[in-house]
């Protein structure tokens, strides 16, 4: 009966301490075991009916509410303030129209004589044959805004 007494004890003694312990958020795994060929197990019945009584909601624990295959929330690599956006892409029918020079001018070409330029005068068919360099603030912007690292 002493040993039953002193089992009985300690399994309250473990188990209350188990308790505080998930009370304080801390998760631990405890195994309480009897010796062998011990014949009362009254005691033993009455610390599992406490075990039950303990309330494992302190634990962390996994989500609760996702499902076993939900689909992966896909996610854009590149934001910006926050927010989703798409690959900065070169537009490449301006790309191959204007040319960024080293100071940071944009040169294009200009139609020389490639369609019905006879009636002009050979000064203006000359002229023509120079590049042109953009000048419009406005249109500079525009144009770079589509030009990436170019």
């Amino acid at each position: 009966m002493f040993l039953a007494c002193t089992i009985f004890n300690f399994l309250v003694s473990a188990i209350l301490f188990v308790k505080l312990l998930f009370l304080s958020g801390a998760g631990c795994i405890c195994v309480i075991s009897l010796p062998r060929g011990s014949s009362d197990f009254g005691a033993f019945r009455t610390s599992l009916n406490f075990i039950s009584q303990i309330n494992f909601s302190t634990l962390p624990s996994a989500k609760t509410d996702t499902r076993l295959f939900e689909r992966r929330k896909y996610r854009l690599k590149i934001r910006a303030g926050g927010q989703f956006r798409i690959k900065p892409k070169t537009n490449h029918s301006v790309a191959k129209r204007f040319k960024v020079t080293a100071t940071g001018k944009l040169m294009y070409r200009r139609a020389t004589t490639q369609h019905k330029q006879r009636h002009k005068r050979r000064g203006a068919k000359c002229r023509l044959h120079r590049n042109g360099i953009i000048t419009s603030l406005r249109m500079i912007r525009k144009i770079k805004s589509v030009l990436h690292n170019r």
